[in-house]
């Protein structure tokens, strides 16, 4: 079994080892990032990979994006995802319709550098090579991921800077492109200071709590293997939700131009350890400066927000703005074919806290449920990633990560019935509430077999943007020949912004949230017997009504709302309940899915229900 884990820990401690080992220090690979400002994208990002020829982009390119063609150049092997033209080996024929513009190009058939010179002599002022290999499938002689574009026979003539992306983030743009009615404008951005991270231990940081990883990334874009940059002084400057402010600083002796195998020299800053003291939202203000002031990083900043609230109870590695145009997914023809056995699974690693938890429910997206198989099952697992507590995550010592070192803590099953909305997020319940210790890590995994299902559509599962925290990190699964393993890809940590070359790139998130009861003294709780708490008319519109069947009448009760984000929205409570229907006004709560939660002294319980308007 195959891991990009233990790769990742190492470049946490300063060497990139990447998938390819014969590039000579000549060469950097200098990632970009790619903004797509249609309000259809909703902010998306995508990532990109600088070709080792070309101009360095400035800071930003803003124009439309539009595919470039030759209208001859066919793919001379199993590629069908590619249109014919879509190569521009030969002169581009469209170039009234790519002058001024990004275009973009399929990979194959000749040279990196003579497409993009074909697209220049058109007027293109940037060009985006496009893998044709997806994930989980070889394309002639081509392989997914992100590759290192050479120069060729004419690459060290061009003008225009190119960038390389993947098949993945390729079609999100082309579905982007349809929805948005043929015209995306993005902006290439290639800044010197990317992926600020506010983490902690917990989705949202705790009051009274340290933050000890807030931390940023550092890139030096000058191919020059003399260009170092010293004594570079960063600053991350705290707005407090009271108006307060507090700088943390930290300096970064040297910022070296290449780094291991040629690639670019991307090196991580932690700053002094901050510790929230109020509930609101936060905004962090990331800056550097240079001795002689004249670096582009004297002039760049990112700004990143977070939130402290004490009654949150969901963990997430996304956002809470769900895309809805596009979806994490695997290429048809890779899931059905023999390599990848029609497995496509997704997940999340999440860090407990300094506090104990239940996790009540977990809950996924789904965009194309009427594709799949009626009763097609999903097996939700949370398992303990770290059994003996020791911080590694190969725990049986084999030099790899994947499902055989970890602990599963409890599972449910959910089947598939064909109806459920595009973009729905679907709770499922565990039997019973799982208890979550504290300072833990944890898997939640959503699994299926398409073989066992007789299913030959891939799942296509909902996305969200990333929260930038490190140390949580996606979980992408995919079968290997003959259903016998896995490569099992942690994604996160080392690329918070799930930037793991491979795999989706971008601040794009497969939706997978583990749901916890709406307060924290569970620990001298037992959980209320299947029956004794129950929702009564589902959904409700004005009222809520829930029935209580007690043993012995209970001097209060507690019943706690909560929305999918993990938010307390309402709260009551009652006196001398045993065996009766009680009402809960949910008039001032939007439309949707929620989370109750009972609190009685023979114990607890949590149902789901929805708010209908």
């Amino acid at each position: 079994m195959n891991s990009k884990f233990t790769q990742l820990l190492v470049s946490v401690m300063g060497t990139l080892v990447l998938l390819l080992a014969t590039y000579s220090l000549s060469a950097q690979v200098i990632p970009l990032k790619i903004r797509i400002n249609n309000p259809e994208a909703q902010g998306l990002v995508i990532d990109a990979t600088r070709a080792n020829f070309g101009p360095m982009p400035p800071a930003e390119i803003t124009a439309d994006l539009a595919w470039a063609t030759d209208g001859v150049t066919a793919p001379t092997d199993n590629d069908t995802w590619s249109p014919t033209g879509s190569y521009c080996c030969e002169a581009v024929v469209n170039g009234d319709e790519i002058s001024g513009k990004i275009a973009m190009i399929s990979r194959g058939s000749c040279e990196f550098g003579v497409k993009v010179k074909n697209a220049e002599d058109e007027g293109a002022v940037a060009v985006i090579i496009a893998n044709r290999a997806p994930i989980g499938l070889t394309v002639g002689t081509h392989t997914d991921g992100t590759v290192w574009m050479g120069a060729g026979a004419v690459g060290d003539s061009t003008t225009v800077p190119s960038m390389f992306i993947t098949y993945e983030d390729r079609k999100t743009l082309e579905d982007l492109m349809a929805v948005a009615g043929g015209t995306l404008n993005v902006t290439i951005m290639a800044s010197h200071m990317y992926d600020a991270s506010a983490a902690h231990a917990a989705l949202t940081p705790e009051l009274g709590v340290p933050m000890d990883s807030i931390q940023v990334v550092l890139v030096n874009r000058d191919t020059a293997a003399s260009a170092l940059v010293t004594d570079i002084q960063l600053t991350a400057t705290i707005t407090e939700p009271g108006g307060g402010t507090e700088v943390l600083t930290a300096t970064l002796d040297t910022l070296f131009s290449l780094g291991i195998e040629g690639f670019s020299y991307e090196q991580r800053t932690f700053f002094p350890s901050y510790t929230p003291t109020e509930a609101g939202l936060y905004t962090i203000v990331f800056s550097a400066s240079t001795p002689n002031g004249d670096h582009p990083l004297d002039s760049e900043t990112i700004t990143q927000t977070f939130e402290v609230n004490p009654e949150t109870y969901t963990y997430r590695i996304d956002n809470g703005e769900l895309f809805e145009n596009f979806s994490v997914e695997l290429n048809e023809a890779a899931y059905q074919s023999a390599a990848s056995s029609l497995i496509f699974n997704v997940g999340a690693m999440y860090r407990t806290g300094d506090n104990p938890a239940a996790a009540a429910f977990a809950s996924f997206i789904l965009n194309n449920a009427s594709e799949l198989t009626p009763g097609m099952e999903f097996t939700l697992a949370l398992m303990d990633a770290d059994p003996d507590g020791d911080g590694s995550y190969d725990n049986n010592f084999d030099g790899a990560t994947d499902r055989t070192d970890f602990l599963e803590v409890g599972s449910v099953i959910y089947e598939v019935s064909g109806d459920e909305p595009a973009g729905e997020l679907l709770l499922v319940e565990f039997d019973s509430p799982i208890a979550l210790e504290a300072n833990k890590t944890y898997l939640l995994m959503v699994s299926h077999s398409g073989l066992e299902s007789d299913n030959f559509f891939p799942p296509k599962y909902g996305a969200a943007g990333a929260q930038n925290q490190t140390e949580y990190g996606t979980v992408y699964e995919i079968g290997l020949v003959g259903g016998e393993g896995y490569e099992f890809d942690l994604d996160g940590f080392e690329y918070w912004n799930d930037d793991t070359p491979n795999w989706p790139h971008g601040g794009l998130h497969p939706v997978v949230r583990l749901h916890t009861v709406g307060f924290t003294n569970t620990e001298n709780l037992p959980v209320l017997e299947d029956g004794k708490f129950t929702i009564l008319g589902n959904p409700a519109k004005e009222v809520l009504n829930v029935g209580f069947q007690l043993d012995t009448p209970a001097d209060e009760v507690r019943l706690v709302v909560l929305d999918m984000l993990g938010h307390v929205v309402s709260s009551q409570r009652m006196e001398n309940v045993l065996n009766e229907t009680h009402t809960l006004n949910i008039q001032g709560l939007a439309a949707g899915t929620y989370i109750v939660t009972a609190i009685t002294p023979e114990g607890y319980r949590t149902k789901k229900f929805v708010v209908a308007r």
